[in-house]
């Protein structure tokens, strides 16, 4: 950073970084859970539930990966990702 200040001219810009800075770059986003307890319980599960079943693409995969029942990820499966699974 010292580097960056002596060396540039006027404001540092992105393309002057080194590559390891510059591709870690990236605007974080703040993501505000609901005040709710059920509600934010609700929107975690759904991820988790989204993400594995985008993953694995088997109820019993699903269930396996978040260490519950075949039976519970097939109703999460088809609560939160819109599809209709046995």
């Amino acid at each position: 950073m010292e580097r960056l200040v002596v060396t540039c001219d006027s404001i540092i810009q992105k393309s002057d970084l080194p590559e390891l800075i510059a591709d870690n770059t990236q605007p974080h986003t703040k993501h505000t859970l609901p005040t709710a307890l059920d509600d934010a319980i609700e929107l975690v599960m759904k991820k988790l539930v989204e993400e594995s079943y985008k993953k694995h693409k088997s109820s019993r995969k699903v269930a396996k990966d978040l260490n519950i029942s075949q039976t519970r990820a097939v109703k999460l499966i088809n609560q939160f990702c819109n599809k209709s699974v046995e």
